[in-house]
């Protein structure tokens, strides 16, 4: 699962637990996490959500939505 995410501290921490309340084999999902040049929260937020079947990428520079899912597909 891909999520791309830009200033979102706000409603970030309700969409990664609705990602992980989903009915699916946890050997099976892995949850990929892409701040797309987030200044706010998000990027504390999301460095301290990682673990195993979580990754968190955090891009330096705003650009688009599509720039980051390309960067975290590349990862997945």
């Amino acid at each position: 699962m891909v999520l791309a995410v830009h200033n979102e501290e706000r409603d970030l921490l309700r969409k990664l637990d609705n990602l992980e309340a989903l009915d699916y084999p946890a050997d099976r999902l892995e949850i990929i996490a892409v701040s797309d040049g987030s200044t706010d929260r998000t990027n504390k937020i999301l460095g301290e959500w990682q673990r195993a079947g979580r990754r968190a990428l955090i891009l330096a520079e705003h650009q688009g939505k599509a720039n980051a899912l390309n960067h975290a597909m590349a990862e997945a």
